[in-house]
């Protein structure tokens, strides 16, 4: 076992050098966006109702797009994944390696949850550290809980996203990636209108329920863990790479 994941560490580890610049480029991109979503909340936190529905709806739309790509790098091979099939040739390339398939499958998600830790700390601690009105509304614990859904969302969207990669060739991944979108987007809509908010309840489950929340988040990202490696295992097994 500890074999396993010593050689999935190795496969992570490459890849986070050799695309060292996309990690980079993903971090600065964390940055901007905990920059952009901490004046969005300000306003929400602090916000007259005639804009708060504006408001929320766009925070969400941010949130429901952005948090779930907190799971990957940017790498040449997540931008040539539609010219060049690149993940099936990467897969190729690894059933080749004298590995077998579930570590392979770990390495997937092990790259996804550095990904998240990386990204989320920067996206949370720059809303924590600039965000007055965040620190009134959360305390400590309330603000590790708010984290922790975050991320327990984030990492279902995110192991949909890789399923799928493991699963399709370049054109029908972008096709499932854009119809993902799609539905996202409705949903950020239909929440706005209705004039609930989806970052506002995360808020306020945080806050009035610290200890319940982080507990059902934390039991949400070891379930994503578990089943994204069985699940991966079996894409692989039966992903046609001929």
């Amino acid at each position: 076992m500890s074999n396993r994941y010593n050689k999935a560490w190795t496969l992570v580890r490459t890849d986070l050098v050799r695309f060292k610049w996309g990690v980079v480029f993903t971090l600065l991109f964390s940055v901007y966006m905990g920059v952009t979503s901490l004046v969005m909340i300000n306003h929400l936190l602090d916000e007259n109702e005639e804009k708060l529905r504006f408001l929320s709806g766009m925070l969400d739309f941010v949130y429901m797009i952005t948090l779930p790509n907190f799971g990957f790098f940017f790498s040449r091979r997540s931008m040539r994944y539609l010219q060049e099939d690149s993940y099936t040739k990467w897969m190729m390339k690894l059933r080749t390696l004298p590995i077998d398939i579930r570590t392979i499958a770990v390495s997937r998600i092990m790259l996804m949850a550095v990904a998240f830790a990386l990204n989320m700390s920067i996206f949370i601690l720059i809303q924590v550290i600039f965000s007055s009105e965040l620190r009134t509304e959360l305390s400590p614990i309330s603000i590790a809980a708010y984290a922790f859904m975050l991320t327990a969302f984030a990492m279902i969207i995110s192991l949909i996203y890789i399923m799928m990669e493991l699963s399709y060739n370049g054109r029908k991944f972008m096709k499932n990636i854009f119809i993902t979108l799609g539905i996202v987007t409705v949903i950020s809509i239909i929440i706005a209108l209705s004039g609930g908010s989806a970052v506002l309840t995360v808020i306020y489950v945080a806050e009035y329920y610290p200890w319940l929340s982080s507990i059902l988040a934390l039991g949400i990202i070891a379930c994503v863990f578990m089943f994204g490696i069985t699940e991966a295992s079996n894409r692989i097994r039966k992903r046609d790479i001929i």
